[in-house]
């Protein structure tokens, strides 16, 4: 059973019939949370499958497999996959944030549908209603050629790849990490195909609604959400110096205070959400003081050599900047993870959870774990 297209199933039944979840709650005996729970795909046994069949005049198995048996495969596909039935067309507000999370729900979906049916395809597998599901969600998937030809020939090159060359590459990385644990193998397997619909993320940022920022949080990777915090707290803005007009300024990054990580309420949405901090650079240097770095310029992180080796940025003042958000396909996920920022991450929290509803905790934090932030 997929959870997700049951819930939808049951969703678009309740719609289908003009009910509203306190009604259905009320008929079938249950609280309205435990509706919407399942409607979300979450806490749905197999007795409560056998009263909604019952209560919705449909099979058990029409809601155990998510599909009716009056719809055509198109009909079914465009029920779940057609992410343009989801979409806003107005601005985002809360009278429309649920058709959000709706379409973030979707792409989800959409996501794991394709990577669960890709292998397979990679290996000519399916069978051919399964060819046509592929073909339809493919749409918001394009082959990364430009990690392909990173692996086949190295840095710099560019490379072109037609559908045979994709599915022998894919079936080459298959043989490779099939022995991998599952975060490993889809961290290995996501490099192939980048996800390509627009989320719109940006937008929802500056929209201030808290609800789709959460509800866009949930449908994301790991590697989304690190980069969504990375982006937002380092910031690109114009040079204040008076003595320069404003048509000369150059832009440069900064980065954001603590008083606007607490000013600003998303950066609570997007922390709590599991994102994490990254090390940026790492000193090469004798000559600099290690305390002097961290200091001014954050933790200093030593790591294998041979991570660094793998890509890294010289930069004046003998330190290395290791751009691993825009190149995250270069490392393995054991990698990645090293570059957590485990001490910053747990700060940030800190400054949004603690600093202003517990502040004593928040300081006892700080000095238990010496944060060179506190005076």
């Amino acid at each position: 059973m997929s959870n997700l297209k049951t819930a939808f199933l049951i969703k678009r039944l309740r719609n289908d019939n003009n009910f509203t979840i306190q009604k259905v709650a009320s008929l079938l005996g249950v609280s309205k949370a435990a509706v919407s729970k399942w409607e979300n795909g979450d806490d749905i046994t197999t007795e409560h499958l056998y009263d909604l069949a019952k209560f919705y005049s449909v099979s058990f198995s029409e809601l155990y497999n998510g599909k009716l048996n009056c719809e055509d495969n198109n009909e079914y596909w465009r029920r779940n996959y057609d992410l343009s039935n989801y979409e806003l067309e107005d601005d985002i507000n809360n009278t429309n944030v649920e058709k959000l999370k709706s379409l973030f729900e979707h792409c989800k979906m959409v996501k794991s549908r394709f990577y669960e049916l890709l292998p397979r395809w990679a290996k000519d597998e399916l069978n051919s209603n399964e060819i046509d599901e592929f073909n339809f969600i493919r749409k918001y998937f394009k082959f990364d050629v430009n990690y392909y030809a990173y692996v086949k020939y190295g840095p710099r090159y560019t490379a072109f790849a037609d559908e045979n060359i994709e599915k022998e590459f894919t079936r080459e990385v298959l043989s490779t990490i099939e022995s991998y644990d599952k975060k490993s193998f889809e961290w290995e397997l996501n490099k192939l195909f980048n996800f390509i619909y627009d989320y719109k993320s940006e937008a929802i940022c500056k929209s201030g609604n808290l609800k789709a920022l959460e509800y866009m949080l949930l449908s994301f990777n790991q590697i989304e959400k690190d980069f969504i915090l990375y982006v937002n707290l380092h910031i690109e803005e114009k040079e204040d110096e008076c003595n320069i007009d404003s048509e000369s300024k150059q832009m440069k990054i900064r980065d954001r205070t603590i008083e606007e990580i607490e000013r600003i309420p998303y950066f609570k949405i997007i922390i709590n959400s599991g994102a994490n901090c990254l090390y940026q650079c790492r000193s090469n240097s004798n000559i600099w003081n290690n305390k002097m770095f961290k200091h001014i310029e954050g933790e200093i992180v030593e790591l294998e050599e041979k991570i660094y080796d793998k890509h890294s940025l010289n930069y004046f003042g003998g330190r290395n900047f290791i751009p691993v958000i825009s190149n995250w396909k270069e490392y393995s996920y054991q990698e990645y993870l090293s570059f957590i920022n485990h001490e910053e991450t747990e700060w940030l929290k800190d400054i949004v959870n603690l600093k202003d509803s517990n502040p004593l905790k928040y300081y006892e934090n700080m000095i238990e774990r010496r944060y060179s932030h506190v005076q």
